[in-house]
């Protein structure tokens, strides 16, 4: 009988279509950019621009307990990317009509894991995506991010087709991948892949010059949405609102409907040699997304109030992780978050607040567990080391032949891989620009710092000490946890040189994680504190 439920296929797949960034930039004045590509050329109207990207960080966290047999994993790894692009930009020159097009790949990507971290076996382990360069990689499946055209009737009409990358809102579902660390933000955050898809989108707008209004739809093959396993294929139908777009007060819905199929393979974890079958499964969902932002200037003495939110509701069903009683399980869940910033010239203060819905019972008809894309980050250690730990470890200790005979089915999409899910947290921040960049200057340096707080929805389980105990909830420490999931202090600081119009930023982050009474192992004693930094390097150019 398996206890597992397809926790991740259900809450981040969702690859959802947007007016993506900068899908329809043509439609409102572009802001002055501190950052534009170094080779750029222009003929009459057209733009033609070649940007590049080379980024890489160092991270490195201390021991995490990961299960009842005292296994442990210490994280070390580098992450690399190297990133280039084209595009084609024809602005006014052929009115009424207007053209764009675009292309981007990653030629590196991926982590190189360096001492113990190696030799522990598991799935979704932060910075365990391999390292792909173009003699290894899929081109098509691993480094193609946009190939597409864009051809517009002045703002009555826009066609896209082609590959494109997917952002929505605050990126709770839809995540392009590019949403990072930007001066007043104090987000600790180094993105990487993104959700792509091959679209072909109608849209229409801007209508009521003073309101913004868009709309579109669209039809998309889900290419790589950072949660689709090797061998999903999934096609989905969306249809988009969008009030005020590039407004400082804007809001948009939109609705999805999502077909996938999870084909039949064997997994082999490689501690014991042994072959997990994974039955197809098929998934057929809908999502209801809601956003909204607004900006509010109080004047110099108080300053610039900016609030933002996204709630998203998906519900369907899905043949995934079937037991011995339920052959289709009920998709319900729910995500929220919600951010709000005061911006006080050269310093700030910032709070972010999250929901994930959460599933208490591994063996009923619902699945209740909401979790967030990848690239929707709180925080360095809770989501991304420690729970991503606890969670990917499942994959070995509930599939033990010698103990619970067939393992569960799906038993690898239990793992969170380090997003946020299952889970009330609060995260307020302040930042302070120890330079601040204006007119004629050529650096930016702003240090930023922020408490993370952090509950469970529903209590954590693990699918192997919940089924050896009859069903009795426990943790990966086998013991019965607590709601408290910890307290984590994170601080930072992020440089950035202007050389004309490329762009240097180097960073460092350190956090340290008090987990809470939701890792309480069963001898009585919490999971020890985690410490961990990194350090961040990019250059755009």
């Amino acid at each position: 009988m398996s206890l597992i439920r397809s926790h991740r296929v259900f809450s981040v797949i969702f690859t959802l279509v947007s007016l993506s960034s900068g899908s329809l930039a043509f439609a409102e004045p572009e802001a002055i950019k501190d950052y534009s590509p170094l080779l750029s050329l222009q003929a009459s109207k057209w733009v033609f621009d070649f940007p590049v990207t080379l980024s890489g960080r160092y991270e490195r966290t201390g021991s995490i307990l990961l299960d009842r047999n005292n296994t442990r994993l210490e994280t070390s790894y580098a992450d690399m990317l190297a990133r280039v692009g084209f595009r084609v930009n024809a602005n006014d020159g052929i009115l009424p009509f207007l053209f764009k097009a675009e292309f981007e790949a990653d030629l590196v990507t991926g982590s190189e894991v360096f001492g113990s971290a190696k030799d522990v076996d598991g799935f979704g382990f932060s910075g365990t995506r391999p390292l792909l360069t173009p003699k290894d990689a899929d081109f098509y499946r691993d480094s193609l991010r946009k190939a597409y055209l864009q051809a517009s009737l002045m703002q009555y009409a826009h066609l896209f087709a082609g590959v494109m990358t997917s952002q929505w809102g605050l990126g709770l579902l839809a995540n392009d991948g590019t949403q990072g660390w930007k001066p007043r933000n104090a987000v600790f955050h180094d993105p990487r892949g993104g959700d792509r898809v091959l679209r072909a989108m109608l849209a229409t707008g801007p209508h009521a010059k003073r309101h913004q209004i868009f709309a579109t739809v669209a039809v998309d093959q889900l290419l790589n949405d950072d949660i689709m396993l090797e061998g999903d294929e999934g096609y989905q139908v969306v249809g988009a609102l969008m009030y005020g777009r590039g407004k400082p007060k804007n809001a948009g819905i939109y609705f999805v409907r999502r077909h996938q199929v999870s084909p039949e393979r064997t997994i082999v974890t490689s501690e014991r040699e042994f072959g997990i079958n994974v039955a197809e499964g098929v998934t057929d969902v809908n999502v209801i997304d809601a956003t909204f932002s607004l900006e509010y200037d109080l004047g110099d003495s108080i300053g610039q109030l900016k609030l933002a939110g996204e709630a998203a509701y998906i519900f369907g069903n899905s043949t995934l992780a079937p037991n011995a009683e339920i052959d289709t399980r009920e998709v319900r869940q729910l995500g929220i978050a919600a951010k709000a910033s005061l911006d006080r010239s050269n310093h700030g203060f910032l709070v972010d607040f999250m929901l994930a819905s959460g599933d208490g019972d591994l063996n009923d008809e619902y699945n209740a567990a909401f979790i967030a894309d990848p690239n929707y980050t709180m925080g360095l250690l809770m989501y991304r080391h420690l729970m991503a730990g606890h969670t990917g470890r499942a994959l070995v200790t509930a599939s033990n032949p010698d103990i619970v005979g067939a393992p569960p089915q799906d038993v690898e999409r239990f793992a969170t891989q380090g997003s946020v899910s299952n889970t009330i947290a609060f995260f307020p921040r302040a930042y302070y620009q120890v330079l601040q960049r204006e007119a004629g200057d050529r650096m930016d340096l702003e240090v930023y710092g922020g408490t993370l707080i952090a509950f469970s929805a529903t209590p954590l389980l693990d699918p192997f000490n919940t089924r050896i105990q009859g069903g009795d909830p426990k943790n990966a420490l086998n013991a019965s946890a607590g709601s408290y999931l910890g307290t984590e202090i994170d601080i930072g600081f992020r440089w950035r040189q202007f050389f004309n119009s490329s762009q240097l930023t180097t960073g460092a982050e350190i956090g340290y994680l008090i987990p809470g009474s939701a890792f309480v192992s069963n001898t009585g004693q919490n999971q020890e504190n985690v410490f961990g930094g990194r350090f961040i390097l990019e250059y755009r150019l």
